[in-house]
């Protein structure tokens, strides 16, 4: 890849970063646009720039090419990513959403770890472009899903014809900037955050400086995991049980046993 590109290592690396540049505004545009337009118009426009920009990243002929071919794959997930939330709210209750929504929040997590287990195989029989014709194929088989088989769950009209009685409304202090709210983002941010620096920067360290083999490196992100996707499977079960303070707790004290072993 380095040679058919003729880019540095380095630079590949801020693949992943730039990935990321791209999802990250799709995010802000996408919930107005399904606010606006329609849930299904808007994740039906996420894959096809996915599908697209997954073609272009696997005929790159140059750097500069596979580049701004992973800010649009970014783009396009970024779109595709608000849609499916949007959509669960539209369609489950709270209580539903908040089992389907921990399974998908640990799946998720699992898939850039797994990531680098999928590309090492995919290269063990092909060239490095056939993973990215896979993930266009995947995308369009999403389109013709979502194209097909999912219906608009989001009706503005009916929303605005409906009768409201002012008198009944309760006055709410739900803000952005409630203590709660921003606690949780916060948890939530730098949980991501330490998902996403392990992922790009795990190669370099168990590669290069603890002298791993590609397979040693696989094995030991496929082991990370299937421990992953075994609690986002089990969550539903634990939330059932426990309460959400205790569950936050008993991963807080897994976080810090996992930075110490680290030191």
């Amino acid at each position: 890849m380095l040679s058919d590109l003729n880019a540095s290592e380095v630079t590949l690396h801020h693949a992943f970063s730039i990935y990321l540049m791209g999802m990250v505004p799709s995010m802000l545009i996408a919930g107005w646009c399904s606010d606006n337009l329609g849930r299904k118009p808007v994740i039906l426009f996420g894959t096809l720039i996915f599908f697209l920009a997954s073609l272009s990243a696997g005929l790159s002929i140059t750097e500069k090419q596979f580049l701004i071919s992973r800010f649009f794959q970014g783009s396009g997930s970024g779109f595709c990513y608000v849609v499916t939330f949007a959509i669960l709210r539209d369609t489950l209750t709270e209580q539903q959403r908040a089992k389907v929504l921990s399974m998908i929040n640990g799946i998720t997590c699992i898939i850039p770890v797994l990531a680098p287990v999928l590309g090492f195989i995919i290269l063990l029989y092909c060239e490095w472009s056939m993973m990215f014709y896979l993930m266009g194929a995947y995308s369009l088989l999403v389109f013709i899903f979502c194209f097909l088989g999912i219906k608009e769950t989001y009706h503005k009209k009916e929303i605005k014809n409906k009768k409201v009685n002012l008198s009944v409304i309760k006055p709410t202090t739900d803000s952005f900037f409630t203590r709660y709210f921003l606690s949780r983002l916060l948890i939530s941010c730098l949980g991501m955050a330490v998902i996403l620096t392990y992922v790009n920067i795990s190669p370099i360290v168990v590669m290069q400086q603890m002298n791993y083999s590609t397979g040693e490196y696989s094995i030991l992100m496929t082991s990370l995991a299937m421990i992953s996707m075994t609690i986002s499977f089990l969550m539903p079960k634990i939330l059932m049980k426990y309460r959400y303070k205790h569950i936050l707790s008993v991963g807080f004290i897994c976080f810090g046993i996992g930075i110490i072993s680290f030191l």
